[in-house]
């Protein structure tokens, strides 16, 4: 069996390189349109009691808008 060679460090530095840029690039598509997101979307998710108002968190308390849902964390 042929011995394997491991590819030259050069390679391998331009690679990780290459790498690290596509990486970059991704996470500042991500936070884009998770500021996107955040922008068109109500601050909390829909109450499963009333499904009419949202629950936020504030501090270690749950609460919703609309009804009397209210949780501690």
């Amino acid at each position: 069996m042929k011995p394997i060679q491991p590819p030259a460090p050069a390679e391998d530095d331009e690679q990780l390189r290459a790498a690290l840029a596509r990486i970059d690039q991704l996470e500042r598509r991500i936070a884009k349109l998770e500021r996107r997101v955040a922008a068109t979307s109500p601050p909390g998710w829909e109450c499963s009691v009333c499904r009419r108002g949202w629950v936020t968190a504030r501090g270690d308390v749950l609460t919703c808008n609309r009804c009397s849902y209210r949780r501690s964390l």
